[in-house]
Parts: C-alpha cells; structure tokens; sequence
C-alpha cells in the first residue's frame, strides 16, 4: 500500500475533532470518522500505523483471526498536533501539495518542510 498524504491530513483532522480526552477514539468501521470515512478500514489502519510510526498518534490496534477488530486512538502526539497546525489550512494544504507534486516526493518530513515553506511564504507577503 502506497502512503497518502490527503488519507493521513483527514485522519488526523478527524482525531482531532473526534477524541474526547481522557476516553479514546475507538473504532472498527471507517463510518466513526467524518472526513476518513470515504476510505476502506485498511487504508485508515495503515495510515494509522504510519502515523504513530513517525510519532504523531497514539494508536492501538487490535487484531483477532488476522483480521482488525477494533483500534484505539488516544489522541495526537505533540508532533501530530504541530504537524496538522502546519498543514491544516486549505490554502497552505493545496500549496504544499502542489509543491511536493513538482518535487515527486510525498513524505511526511518533505511535507512538513514544505508547509513551513508555504507558511514562511505567506507571511512575508
């Protein structure tokens, strides 16, 4: 499976606005998520796993006949918090996806950087 910035910008928005801190985001179907909800549980699972391996979110999965049966969230990390801060508004999200379409290299710290980028941008004008 290939990594999807749009699919992981969404989970993490989603996360945000879902969880209700101390109780995790717990779900099994990709209709407990607002904007997640158009991809199919794998895809939102592998993101998910992705996510937590550059340390932006507190993910548990739970598997059972090698099959995912239920995932708890418990929140963003930090760094998820500041890297969604970074890409959260639309206009900087479009820019830096435009971006990193020209460079050919969709990864998280590449689009980290090019957000910063994006911002620094906008401020200067």
């Amino acid at each position: 499976m290939k990594f999807e910035p749009e699919v992981a910008r969404d989970i993490l928005l989603d996360v945000e606005g879902l969880h209700q801190y101390p109780d995790p985001f717990t779900f099994s179907t990709p209709e407990k998520f607002n904007r997640a909800k158009k991809y199919d549980i794998d895809t939102i699972a592998y993101h998910c796993n992705l996510l937590k391996e550059a340390g932006f979110l507190k993910y548990d999965p739970i598997y059972g006949n090698n099959e995912l049966q239920m995932v708890f969230i418990n929140g963003l990390t930090y760094d998820g918090h500041q890297f969604l801060d970074s890409i959260r508004s639309p206009k900087v999200w479009r820019e830096t996806k435009t971006r990193a379409e020209k460079l050919g290299a969709f990864t998280i710290n590449i689009i980290s950087n090019i957000a910063s980028s994006v911002i620094s941008d906008m401020i200067k004008r």
